[in-house]
């Protein structure tokens, strides 16, 4: 049986809507997916890839779930199946509870043995913590041009009957050689940026590009670097992702211009 005494530490915890309710979830592992095509939402992780969060709550009425990010830096608490002892190799299975596996499909490490159905202290383990694929870095620079091609030999045009020993030069005809050869690729763009959950925002803090905040409710991510820059007052720098609805479209307006004529020049909601 889980102990009551035991406890997830929250730190930078999120709120999110849930694709279906997680009350019965509470200290197993969970993930955010995309709901409807556009807004987030919390759900019960199944799959290692997956397992970015603990579910430490539930509010069922709402459809609302808190989650709390995997930190390198922090412990957390997570339902175990099956036992483990301190030190061993954690997976995730498909009810979002952590069980020991080898040491290739690991993403936690036990902090302390455990038993069945306990809330078992973990840590994330940095070298097996895959996260998504970052964003295409920007293209390298175009390589120098190469240097031209030798001048090709003088030749006779089809047809013609002029001597071998034509003086080409006081004839001013251009010669164009071959091509040059290719030039070198240029250096590789700079990597991309996982999206990294900051928790609340702070106007002290700085932030980067895909980093994500929640500001009064909603979620955001950054879309430039920043520090300072209200995400609720720069839709340049901030993105709403979730609890964000947006401004009334102005409306449409028409001209009525009589009976048709093929005379007649019309404009657009004519």
């Amino acid at each position: 049986m889980k102990s009551d005494t035991q406890s997830n530490r929250i730190t930078g915890s999120i709120v999110l809507p849930v694709a279906s309710p997680l009350g019965a979830y509470l200290g197993r592992l969970g993930a955010i997916i995309p709901s409807d095509g556009s807004q987030p939402c919390a759900a019960l992780a199944v799959a290692p890839q997956d397992a970015r969060f603990v579910i430490v709550d539930a509010d069922e009425v709402n459809n609302l779930a808190t989650l709390e990010p995997l930190d390198p830096g922090h412990q957390s608490r997570v339902e175990l199946s099956g036992e483990c002892a301190a030190g061993d190799r954690l997976s995730c299975d498909q009810q979002g509870r952590v069980v020991a596996t080898d040491e290739n499909l690991a993403i936690l490490m036990a902090e302390e043995p455990g038993v069945d159905g306990q809330l078992v202290l973990v840590r994330p383990i940095i070298s097996r913590t895959i996260g998504p694929v970052g964003p295409q870095g920007e293209a390298g620079l175009d390589g120098n041009p190469g240097d031209p091609g030798p001048q090709g030999d003088p030749g006779l045009g089809e047809g013609s009957t002029l001597p071998g020993d034509v003086d080409w030069e006081a004839l001013d005809i251009e010669v164009v050689g071959p091509p040059g050869p290719q030039g070198e690729v240029g250096p590789q763009g700079p990597g991309g940026h996982n999206p990294c959950i900051q928790g609340a925002y702070d106007p002290q803090q700085s932030y980067v590009a895909t980093d994500m905040v929640t500001c009064n409710g909603i979620l955001y991510m950054a879309l430039t670097d920043s520090t300072g820059a209200d995400p609720e007052t720069n839709p340049a720098n901030w993105q709403p992702l979730a609890g964000a609805t947006g401004p009334q479209g102005a409306p449409a307006s028409y001209a009525f211009a009589g009976t048709w004529s093929d005379l007649t020049e019309y404009n657009v909601n004519d």
